[in-house]
This record gives C-alpha cells, structure tokens and sequence, in this order.
C-alpha cells in the first residue's frame, strides 16, 4: 500500500501547511489492489508521533479503486454489516454500517440497493474504508460509482501513477 501522508510530508512541492496538517490527520493509504490491501492491513500501525494513546478511535484511511461490491450471506441468511469486495487479485470483507450502528456510512448497503444507486455485484471507482487499528477492521466510509457497470482496465499501475506525482529531487550541480 502507498502511504499518501508519507509522501506528502517527504515533499516539498506541497506547501508548509499541507505538510504539517498531515502530521496530525489520521494516515491515508492507497492500496494497489485487494491483494495488497490482505497482505499489509495487519502490520499497518501509526507512526511514532500519532500514538502516545492507544484507543479504539486511532485509524487510518484507505481507498481502493476499482472493486467489485457483493453481498454476504451465512447460513444462508443476508448479513447486513458485511460485505465482499474484490477484484482480479481476491477478495476481502469489510464492514458496511448504515445510521444507528458503529462507524456508519451514509447508507448500509441493503439501503443503497433499495434507492438503487447500487446494483448486486456492482462494480465501484473508489471506495473509502475507516481501519481500526486496535481492532483490526474496516468500516466502509464512502464510494465513488463508475460510470461503467464492469471494472476499468488500467494500462498502468496504480503504484506508478501515485509515485510519478511525487518526483524524486534531483540535485543540482
């Protein structure tokens, strides 16, 4: 995953205030895809000077693009807080509250199926997830739809594109 506040701190295209902001908001990550989400989530800690208190509301924030949205079910039966994501590198579960529960969206997803601003086995642009850290779990916190009801193919990865933002200094002689 590609630690976005990291990058912006190192910076020093982005001006003082931009910088010293992210030494206090909550860390966001990017994550390449559902892989890389699965294989980094549970060594993901804040850094040294975000955590003198350990408590159930340290998190971070991270943002996957282009995933597919299913439901879950056990025994047979709907769940209503879980869902799976996935894309061409696996799958993963993830929290989806709607109002009244913890960490809740705007909408549960059962909701969003009902307006219909999701279909079953949607595909998403962006999807924003809250990760606890002391719990280990993530909560869905918002999407961006596609325009397109199948995934976008990208000829470039996402690592690429991200770092080609944040050019290496060069020095000067």
């Amino acid at each position: 995953m590609i630690n976005i506040s990291q990058l912006i701190r190192n910076s020093n295209q982005h001006p003082l205030t931009d910088r010293l902001i992210e030494f206090v908001d909550p860390e966001f990550y990017v994550a390449e895809n559902v892989a890389d989400y699965r294989a980094n989530r549970s060594i993901l800690t804040p850094p040294w000077f975000k955590r003198p208190i350990r408590t159930a509301n340290d998190y971070t924030y991270i943002s996957f693009y282009n995933v597919g949205i299913d439901a879950t079910s056990e025994n047979g039966m709907m769940n209503d807080d879980l869902v799976n994501i996935h894309d061409k590198s696996g799958s993963a579960t993830i929290c989806w509250t709607g109002p009244g529960r913890v960490y809740p969206c705007k909408d549960s997803y059962f909701q969003m199926l009902d307006s219909g601003e999701l279909k079953p086995r949607d595909w998403v642009y962006r999807l924003d997830v809250r990760w606890i850290y002391e719990f280990e779990v993530a909560f869905v916190i918002g999407f961006r739809k596609n325009k397109f009801s199948n995934p976008r193919i990208e000829k470039e990865s996402l690592v690429d594109k991200i770092t080609s933002l944040f050019p290496e200094p060069q020095p000067q002689y």
